[in-house]
C-alpha cells in the first residue's frame, strides 16, 4: 500500500479533514446569512428539512454503535448533504441576477465544500472495506456510489413568510448549512473515538 494511501485510512487523517472542512462551513454559514438573508445573526431552530440525516443520538446507542455501521451512516448521511448542496447551488445560479458577483463567489465555496465533503466520502468508505477487509471476507453493506442529483422529497418549514420561491429557498439553504456544521461537529466525535479504539 503506497503511504498516501496508508494515511487516508488513518482516522486521524480523517478527524483533521473533518475539522478543516467543518470551518469552512462555518465560513461559507455566516456569509449565507449575510448575503442571503440579510441578517448574520439570523436564527430560528423552528426551521426543521426532514430529509436531511438526523443530527440528535442516544449517547448509549452512540457508544455502543460497531464501527463499520458507523462509518456506513457517515458515508450515506455525507451523500445526503452532498445532494442537498448541490440542489441549493443550482437554485442559487438559476438566481444570480442582482448582486451577480457575490452569488457568483457563493456557488464557488458551496462547491469547494461539496468537493470536500466527496473526498471525506472516499477517505470513509475506503475505511470501511479496510475495517471489513481486517474482520471478514463479507462483502460491504452500502458502499458509497458516486453523487446522484435526486431532490429532496419533503421540506417543512416553519414558520412560512416573506414571498415563497425565493425566501423558501434561502431558508432551505440556512437549514442545509446550519445541519451540515452540527453534523461534522458530530463526525468529528466519531473519528476522535474511532481513533481511540484503533489508535490512527
Amino acid at each position: 500500500m503506497r503511504p498516501y494511501q496508508q494515511r487516508a485510512l488513518k482516522f486521524s487523517y480523517s478527524l483533521r479533514f473533518t475539522i478543516r472542512i467543518r470551518t469552512s462551513v462555518q465560513e461559507l454559514f455566516l456569509k449565507f446569512k449575510a448575503q442571503e438573508l440579510g441578517d448574520p445573526q439570523f436564527e430560528d431552530r423552528r426551521l426543521v428539512l426532514h430529509t436531511l440525516p438526523s443530527i440528535s443520538v442516544d449517547y448509549s446507542k452512540w457508544l455502543h454503535m460497531q464501527d463499520v455501521e458507523r462509518l456506513g451512516l457517515a458515508a450515506r448521511d455525507l451523500r445526503s448533504f452532498w445532494v442537498h448542496l448541490d440542489l441549493q447551488r443550482r437554485q442559487i445560479e438559476e438566481e444570480r441576477g442582482e448582486r451577480k458577483g457575490q452569488r457568483n463567489r457563493l456557488i464557488q465555496a458551496v462547491l469547494a465544500i461539496q468537493v470536500d465533503l466527496q473526498k471525506l466520502a472516499h477517505q470513509i468508505n475506503s475505511q470501511l472495506r479496510y475495517l471489513w477487509s481486517v474482520a471478514s471476507t463479507r462483502p460491504l453493506p452500502c458502499p458509497l456510489s458516486g453523487p446522484t442529483h435526486s431532490p429532496p422529497e419533503k421540506l417543512l418549514l416553519l414558520p412560512q413568510f416573506l414571498p415563497p420561491e425565493t425566501w423558501c429557498r434561502r431558508l432551505q439553504g440556512y437549514v442545509i448549512l446550519r445541519d451540515l456544521e452540527r453534523y461534522l461537529a458530530k463526525l468529528s466525535r466519531d473519528f476522535t473515538l474511532l481513533k481511540s479504539r484503533h489508535g490512527g
